[in-house]
C-alpha cells in the first residue's frame, strides 16, 4: 500500500508545482494555463526555466504604446478612445470624490 501512497503524493506535488509555473507566467503576462499544461507533460523545472528566460509582457510592448484595459489590444498612449473597443481611455466620464 505504501508504493501507492507515495506515487499520489509525488502526482500531487508535480500537479502543485506546474501549477505555480503557470501562475509564474500568469504573473509575467503570459498564458498561465499554456505554461501549466506544458509543465505538465514536460516537467515543472523545465517550465519553471522557461518561465523565467521569457522576457515579460511589458517588455514586448513597443515604447509609446499601452495595452487597452477593456480589450487588451495595442493602443498609442495619447488615444483616448479605443479604436478597436471604443472605450473612454481618458476616463472623462467618471467624477472622483475628494476627501474634505
Amino acid at each position: 500500500m505504501a508504493p501507492y501512497v507515495i506515487a499520489i503524493v509525488l502526482t500531487m506535488v508535480w500537479i502543485f508545482l506546474s501549477g505555480v509555473v503557470g501562475d509564474l507566467a500568469d504573473k509575467r503576462g503570459h498564458d498561465g494555463m499554456l505554461w501549466f499544461f506544458f509543465s505538465l507533460f514536460c516537467s515543472p523545472l523545465i517550465g519553471f526555466f522557461v518561465v523565467e528566460l521569457l522576457p515579460s509582457a511589458d517588455d514586448l510592448m513597443p515604447i509609446g504604446y499601452r495595452p487597452c484595459p477593456h480589450c487588451s489590444r495595442t493602443v498609442k498612449v495619447g488615444r483616448e478612445i479605443c479604436p478597436y473597443c471604443n472605450t473612454d481611455l481618458a476616463k472623462r466620464g467618471i467624477t472622483e470624490k475628494k476627501a474634505a
